[in-house]
């Protein structure tokens, strides 16, 4: 499917055919996502989710359910992350468990925790308080409220200690 040759380099020599085509189908999804992003930012939705952020309570006697607008943009990054797990598929041609070694856990731990410590950073910094807005009960139970920003933050915890936990197969060395 790719226009590119398999046995080329293009762009300085840093893609080979099938790279290169990766590349461009990913820059193209980030300009279509980014374009999507910046149009739903300025449309009415995008104005009901900034009201949600500055003032949640003040939009829902306004008659708009908070709860619903939140899920909808839960929804909208999680087709995002959902695009990139698909073009790393498709870049690494598989999506086998031996993929993720050591060196792409560590990565994607430390971008969660990194990613979600600025989250809170920046709020701080913004607002002067960190926004949390995810409120979970069950029952007479409540669970303290957090953001997505918490959420990473724990998620890239539990990864670096399944890492720290699981065994790691030793590979053999390359022969020479």
């Amino acid at each position: 499917m790719s226009p590119f040759d398999p046995g080329e380099r293009y762009l300085f020599s840093l893609f080979i055919g099938n790279q290169m085509w990766v590349v461009l189908v990913g820059w193209f999804i980030l300009a279509i996502a980014a374009v999507a992003c910046w149009l739903l930012v300025r449309s009415p939705w995008g104005r009901v989710v900034k009201a949600i952020r500055e003032d949640e309570d003040a939009a829902r006697s306004l008659g708009k359910n908070a709860y619903w607008y939140k899920m909808q943009a839960l929804y909208i990054g999680g087709v995002f992350g959902a695009l990139g797990g698909m073009l790393r598929a498709i870049g690494t041609q598989s999506a086998q468990p031996d993929n993720f070694i050591t060196d792409v856990t560590f990565f994607v731990w430390v971008a969660l925790i990194l990613g979600g410590a600025v989250g809170n950073l920046v709020d701080r910094v913004l607002y002067g308080y960190v926004i949390d807005f995810i409120d979970v009960y069950y029952g007479s139970w409540h669970w303290p409220t957090f953001n997505v920003a918490d959420s990473a933050i724990s998620a890239g915890a539990f990864l670096l200690l399944l890492d720290a936990f699981r065994g790691h197969k030793d590979k053999p060395a390359a022969p020479r």
